[in-house]
């Protein structure tokens, strides 16, 4: 139930209150301008009077506005506006839906941002294609061993002509936001890790991919280098830490490399940490025999690279390789919705596109 506008403990009517906040915010008219219009109707008040009206009555008149229910049907175009505030820029976000509605109804957006509708729109704003279209392409791209000409034939046999440089950028530009998604959603590790590296080529020359999975066979965390040496392996070990925090025991195999790097974060970490407690020293056991289980889990790394018969640029590898990475967690069912009941992966990509951010969870 609406209740009325309270205009308790105001001078003035209410309908001198309304129709001074109706002009200042529907003509183009200052506050100066629209005391003077007052004025010539024989009524003094005071422009920083009708500021307060304004900032008091506005919002609240916007909100008994007549808003039509959302429908599933909907279509919303989305822009920004770019509005001076003090000297800076700042964007206001708006929307409208195909018959003109304003969406700016509270009930409105909040079911949008429940279904991800709105982040959809960020994430696919500007694009030729329809977002299925381009989630088909990047999920089949990164999940199976399909060069990016096959997938131009195989859209063409569906009646859609996309060059194979579209879907490669495709892949280039959504591959880091789903990860990131994926990332942010992740359920926790285990404290028992292993960690080992593994050769990709790039431009004619190996590559180093650092990798760590957990005792339930889950990804911990990647990093992909151009040398492998003490400084990489120590990079990627404290983005494992800082991400996931300190394991009690790393499985290394023979690497004196790997071995001084975990000395060495684990030695960094405990000198950082401000929490008082008594911290364990992280365990190392070195065994190749023992390592046998991450060695297995680079096997749907190497087996998806093999077909691309090489990547050219590291940063692409970098993107791309996060991406297969992505999709071996998909099917390791690590994300949180994903656990129970079993989620396809076709769905985990649905969900990940339509997710709203931490950014988009505040009413613009």
């Amino acid at each position: 139930m609406t209740h009325p506008v309270s205009y308790k403990r105001h001078w003035f009517p209410s309908q001198i209150i309304a129709h001074a906040v109706w002009l200042y915010f529907r003509l183009p008219l200052s506050l100066r301008l629209v005391e003077e219009m007052l004025l010539e109707r024989g009524i003094v008040v005071s422009y920083e009077t009708i500021r307060r009206w304004g900032k008091k009555f506005g919002p609240e008149y916007a909100r008994r506005l007549r808003g039509k229910p959302p429908s599933p049907n909907d279509v919303w175009h989305l822009d920004e506006v770019v509005i001076g505030i003090a000297g800076k820029k700042h964007r206001m976000w708006r929307a409208v839906d195909q018959d003109g509605w304003n969406c700016r109804n509270p009930s409105q957006l909040n079911s949008v941002y429940a279904s991800g509708q709105l982040e959809r729109f960020i994430m696919f704003k500007g694009r030729h294609f329809d977002r299925s279209v381009i989630l088909l392409c990047v999920r089949w791209n990164l999940a199976y061993g399909l060069s990016l000409r096959n997938l131009e034939e195989m859209m063409a046999e569906r009646g859609i002509s996309v060059d194979h440089a579209t879907i490669h950028r495709w892949v280039i530009r959504y591959s880091p936001e789903l990860l990131e998604r994926l990332s942010s959603s992740k359920r926790a590790v285990t404290g028992k890790w292993h960690m080992d590296e593994t050769y990709i080529k790039v431009r004619g020359q190996w590559r180093y991919l650092y990798r760590a999975i957990e005792s339930n066979g889950d990804t911990v965390e990647f990093w992909f280098s151009e040398r492998r040496n003490l400084a990489a392996a120590k990079r990627f070990l404290r983005k494992a830490l800082k991400r996931h925090g300190r394991p009690e025991r790393i499985v290394i195999d023979g690497s004196q490399t790997n071995r001084e790097a975990i000395l060495s974060c684990d030695a960094m970490n405990r000198l950082e940490d401000h929490s008082r407690r008594k911290l364990k020293p992280i365990r190392i056991r070195q065994s190749a025999y023992l390592n046998n289980r991450i060695q297995k889990d680079h096997r749907a790394i190497k087996r998806r690279v093999r077909p691309m018969l090489g990547i050219k640029t590291m940063n692409s590898a970098r993107v791309i390789l996060g991406g297969i990475e992505m999709v071996h967690m998909m099917r390791k069912q690590q994300a949180i919705y994903a656990r129970n009941p079993q989620t396809s992966l076709v769905e985990q990509f649905e969900r990940l596109a339509a997710r709203s951010q931490d950014a988009a969870s505040t009413i613009p």
